[in-house]
């Protein structure tokens, strides 16, 4: 390869990497590089937020946990709240089918007694 006059002066050989090649890497390196900073940027708060969540889960306050646990109890559970009249704790579910229960044949016996 014959070099020019200002190449022999300072002695510059070329290395045969065009210079759109070389603008093209820095390119492509600077779009990752955004890329990587927007989505650290938008992930960041996400993991905040996590971990502020799991430290709260973790530290609860104590009378917090046993007002939970008893209203769990209450709601889950079976008592006698009162047997002289007859008042009895049921859990939530089986006490939700029984009024349910009670208004469908209460409902029924008004529509039977409508008809009539």
């Amino acid at each position: 390869m014959a070099l020019t006059k200002e190449q022999e002066e300072f002695a510059i050989e070329e290395e045969g990497i065009s210079t759109g090649f070389v603008a093209l890497i820095i390119s492509v390196i600077t779009f990752f590089v955004i890329v990587i900073v927007v989505v650290a940027i938008n992930i960041a708060p996400l993991e905040f937020e996590r971990a502020r969540l799991t430290a709260i889960a973790n530290t609860e306050y104590p009378l917090q946990q046993e007002t939970k646990s008893a209203a769990d109890e209450k709601l889950t559970g079976y008592e006698s709240v009162d047997p002289a009249n007859g008042v009895y704790r049921l859990p939530i579910d089986e006490a939700m089918k029984i009024v349910v229960a009670e208004a469908a044949e209460k409902a029924a016996a008004s529509t039977n007694s409508a008809n009539q």
